[in-house]
């Protein structure tokens, strides 16, 4: 009778290592996860009425207080646990842009480091926020850190806290009533100029529109020209 002769081999030490190898990547990878997890429920804590600005750290040790590190970013929301949430989603895939935040936290968390996000300030409304945030990126960069905040506002040697128009515009009216913006039209081609009482203009469309959206809509009265509004602050905090 004719014995079949098993197939089967050792593997190769080789295979044996690239089995270990990923292995372990898996379980490093689900640890981390889980560290993610616990952290931001730890930042759910931090809700609050309002806003806040925070920064983004790289830790000194683990050992060390929360608030200890390296600051590399600067940012504001409403809600910090969402916000870091997205922040290391985005910063959990590589990139080349070494300018970028991604970049920073993907670095952190390839050698299984966690960024730390650390409250700076609370603010009661959405320009006051901003004004913050290039307030607390200033003060960094005067101390020496790089940071990579990227808007116009928070290149090194501003004197005042300065909200330009195009972040504005991503405002809803239920917001730009709370920090009482400045809507205009200010037509370029007839020259007429019409200031909007944020009052009346919520009366006619729903607290959550943006800005941007009324600007691509609303005519000048006189002829008919789009885009004719005008968005500013009433007035930009000193730097501190």
């Amino acid at each position: 009778m004719h014995v079949k002769k098993s197939t089967w081999r050792r593997p190769s030490r080789r295979l044996t290592l690239l089995y270990v190898r990923s292995t372990v990547l898996f379980v490093k990878k689900a640890e981390l996860h889980r560290r993610i997890e616990r952290y931001l429920r730890l930042l759910s804590a931090e809700a609050a009425v309002g806003y806040v600005t925070y920064a983004i750290k790289e830790p000194l040790s683990v050992r060390r207080h929360a608030e200890d590190g390296i600051p590399f970013y600067v940012g504001q929301t409403s809600n910090l646990a969402r916000r870091a949430r997205q922040h290391l989603l985005r910063g959990g895939a590589p990139t080349n842009d070494r300018d970028s935040v991604y970049w920073h936290i993907y670095r952190l968390l390839a050698a299984n480091r966690m960024p730390r996000f650390v409250v700076l300030e609370r603010t009661t409304t959405r320009a006051s926020a901003l004004e913050s945030e290039t307030k607390w990126v200033q003060r960094f960069l005067e101390q020496g850190y790089v940071l990579a905040n990227q808007w116009s506002e928070h290149k090194a040697g501003k004197k005042k806290a300065v909200v330009p128009s195009n972040r504005l515009w991503a405002f809803t009216l239920a917001e730009a009533l709370a920090d009482d913006l400045k809507l205009q039209i200010a037509c370029c081609r007839c020259k007429t100029c019409l200031l909007l009482p944020l009052g009346t203009v919520m009366g006619a469309a729903s607290p959550t529109t943006k800005l941007q959206d009324l600007r691509r809509t609303v005519s000048c009265p006189n002829c008919a020209f789009v885009p004719c509004l005008e968005v500013s602050v009433a007035s930009n905090s000193e730097l501190m």
